[in-house]
């Protein structure tokens, strides 16, 4: 095997049969979780509120089953909304792959967000050149699937679609990533800035609160070379820990 490819059952990208480091690994652990973790917390006392048996006032029976089930709460609520955020990123991906072969109409049975971001590119004269395109650096060996490249005002963006409850600043660090790798790809490309546009679960697409633009992509190429320097090195501490 010679040059990049991607296995999609494993989810791992390849050079010359090596493994990458992939973006999105490297960046799992990096930024400020306490909003998630806040979340998780909330779904467990939710789920214990909705079984409890209420004995008497301010008072309520709650069995072990309803503790044990209670731990797990926040990973079904989060499988649950996880397949409607494929869902719905799916379709922005075919979207995406249909306006560059030229067509514009979305199948009736589209979500009405898809619809809401086709007309937020179209009222901002935003055009997308690529969707899912795998960039990868053979000189930092990492890679990743950016979700598009877009053209606006004959400047080019890296674009992010975030299907989830929140934004962190990992997407613009890997955004960075993408863009780093797209110019070591192509001598000569130049990426002017990137943009994260959120669909919120269980919201509205409002342009206005949900699209994030950011135009220093050489400070986000750099701090993602920091975190996947650091990510290296704990991998290799991990290894002395375990041996």
């Amino acid at each position: 095997m010679k040059g990049y490819s991607f296995d999609a059952e494993k989810h791992h990208h390849l050079y010359d049969g090596k493994r990458m480091y992939g973006c999105t690994s490297v960046l799992q652990h990096w930024g400020d979780k306490s909003g998630l973790i806040n979340w998780a917390a909330n779904c467990a006392v939710d789920y214990i509120e909705s079984v409890a048996n209420e004995m008497s006032e301010n008072a309520f029976q709650v069995l072990q089953s309803h503790l044990d089930e209670a731990r797990t709460a926040h990973t079904k609520k989060r499988d649950k909304a996880g397949d409607k955020g494929t869902e719905v990123h799916a379709e922005l991906e075919i979207m995406m792959n249909n306006w560059i072969e030229g067509e514009l109409v979305l199948p009736s049975d589209y979500s009405d967000v898809v619809t809401k971001v086709r007309d937020w590119m179209l009222i901002n004269d935003i055009t997308p050149l690529k969707s899912e395109m795998p960039v990868y650096s053979i000189e930092h060996f990492y890679a990743g699937i950016a979700d598009g490249v877009i053209e606006k005002d004959g400047k080019k963006y890296i674009l992010d679609f975030k299907t989830s409850g929140y934004v962190y600043t990992t997407a613009f660090f890997q955004m960075g990533a993408y863009a780093r790798a797209i110019r070591e790809m192509k001598a000569g490309a130049e990426i002017a800035g990137c943009v994260v546009v959120h669909i919120p679960r269980g919201k509205s697409f409002n342009p206005e609160k949900n699209t994030y633009w950011f135009y220093d992509i050489e400070v986000l190429e750099q701090g993602f070379l920091n975190i996947l320097s650091t990510y290296k090195t704990d991998q290799a501490l991990q290894k002395l820990i375990k041996w």
